[in-house]
């Protein structure tokens, strides 16, 4: 039975009954009269009833020592000495790394001499991330660019943290692409190289040739918004792209820095310094030899590089003819469409040694995709020296040496099959071109009065050495 309470509280009223259910159980006056009383006395500002001071937080580094990077993959490798089997060593390093073990040696020795900091031994700083082997930074690099493996895929193999591999690998491409891009990357620095880079076009009948030019794209994927206008051109998605030069031996000679996607070949040769320096006479005292139709001999000044036919006609750019009138002209065309194939196989190559250049590209700079683009040419002909193939001629089926049976041995892919019946000329004018875009010197001409002159002296030459002239 309920108690004699418990009835008079319901026959209380709902106002008093709610106010004894949620009165509060302190002052809020009262409590924060204390507050101001104690920050005036000067003690500290506590809950009542706290007995303890709180600890202050402070950071605790963990310094790692050697021995803590001895259980990651790259040095267990180096430990064990995985790398020197006698016959599968080098190919095991250069599977996983995509460069032999003494371009490797080659590459660690440049970084250490330009940032000795990178190396474990001689860094004072605690933290935890500056006590990486080297090995462990440049190799996380080089599988980084061979395989296009993002950061976090490589934690496991490096022992490195995410944001330290960022951070190392940004490091590492800027000082390969500032420092050692000019180092590796050159036209012929002697005249014997001069020499033995044009004997490599003097072979397959084009006499003056120095190199091949063409632009590649590398693919875009974080554009920034404002600007996927200038960066899309004809692959449909942001691109950046890079004017080279290389050579028949597929050694890259030059290339331009990243440039947008939406720009055309007339507008990318403008920026390229190799054709600057044909133009600009740094090589017009180079002579060869070229023959005509009845073998005089005669000689011509400055070496020129061979293009196809999205360039502006100078004497310093050769390229095909666009429609041919007769066999001569198809032929020749064809083979100038063969030999520049050697900068066609060079960009195919570099992308299938470093697939990072394949995929598209999650960097949101520019500037770090150019240090890409860069640190991959300068890798690229470092394995091209390592390989022993500088100055081998890449293109040797097209060779015209004499044998048994003459200059007339080599029959071209095509033939007279291009050439069709007269068809009006298409000859373009500085007034009838309007491919070019872009903002330059009026005073350089897009056509120069000397091209066709040239590009028919070297059509008989090619045809002299191929069929008219005998075995000596």
């Amino acid at each position: 039975m309920p108690s004699q309470s418990s009835f008079s509280s319901r026959d209380s009223p709902l106002e008093s009954r709610l106010q004894d259910r949620f009165r509060l159980h302190f002052d809020p006056g009262l409590r924060f009269k204390s507050r101001i009383e104690k920050r005036l006395r000067g003690d500290r500002d506590t809950d009542d009833g706290e007995d303890q001071q709180e600890k202050k937080r402070s950071h605790v580094w963990a310094p790692r020592t050697a021995s803590d990077f001895a259980s990651t993959t790259i040095q267990r490798h180096i430990r064990t000495g995985f790398y020197d089997h006698p016959t599968r060593g080098e190919a095991r390093f250069r599977a996983r790394y995509r460069v032999p073990r003494c371009v490797y040696a080659q590459l660690k020795a440049d970084l250490l001499r330009l940032d000795p900091s990178l190396d474990e031994t001689t860094s004072r700083a605690r933290r935890r991330d500056n006590l990486v082997p080297i090995d462990n930074r440049i190799l996380t690099t080089l599988r980084i660019l061979g395989r296009g493996m993002t950061v976090q895929d490589d934690l496991d193999h490096s022992g490195m943290s995410a944001d330290f591999v960022r951070k190392t690998f940004k490091r590492i491409i800027r000082l390969m692409s500032s420092k050692l891009f000019d180092k590796y990357v050159h036209m012929p620095q002697s005249d014997q190289e001069l020499q033995s880079t044009m004997a490599l076009y003097d072979n397959i009948g084009l006499t003056g040739a120095l190199g091949s030019m063409d632009a590649t794209h590398v693919p875009w994927d974080r554009c920034p918004a404002a600007l996927r206008h200038m960066h899309v051109g004809k692959d449909g998605h942001p691109t950046l792209t890079h004017n080279c030069v290389v050579g028949n031996d597929l050694f890259f000679m030059g290339a331009t820095r990243s440039k947008p996607g939406s720009l055309n070949d007339k507008t990318l040769v403008r920026f390229d310094s190799i054709a600057d320096k044909l133009r600009s006479g740094v090589y017009k005292d180079i002579e060869f030899v070229l023959f005509d139709e009845n073998g005089n001999p005669h000689v011509h000044k400055d070496p020129y590089l061979i293009v196809d036919g999205g360039y502006h006609m100078w004497v310093h750019l050769l390229c095909g003819y666009g429609r041919t009138a007769n066999a001569k002209q198809a032929e020749f065309t064809a083979r100038i469409a063969s030999a520049r194939k050697d900068v066609e196989c060079a960009f195919g190559i570099l992308k299938q040694r470093f697939r990072i250049l394949k995929i598209p590209l999650q960097f949101r700079s520019a500037a770090t995709i150019d240090a890409v683009f860069r640190s991959c040419l300068v890798l690229h002909n470092l394995i091209l020296v390592a390989d022993g193939r500088r100055f081998v001629g890449f293109g040797r089926s097209m060779d015209l040496h004499k044998d048994a049976d003459g200059y007339g041995a080599h029959s071209s892919l095509c033939g007279s099959r291009i050439a069709r019946g007269p068809r009006p000329s298409l000859t373009v004018t500085p007034d009838t071109d309007v491919t070019s875009m872009g903002l330059w010197d009026a005073d350089v001409p897009e056509i120069d009065p000397d091209f066709e002159t040239r590009r028919a002296a070297l059509k008989e030459h090619f045809f002299y050495l191929k069929y008219t002239r005998n075995c000596q």
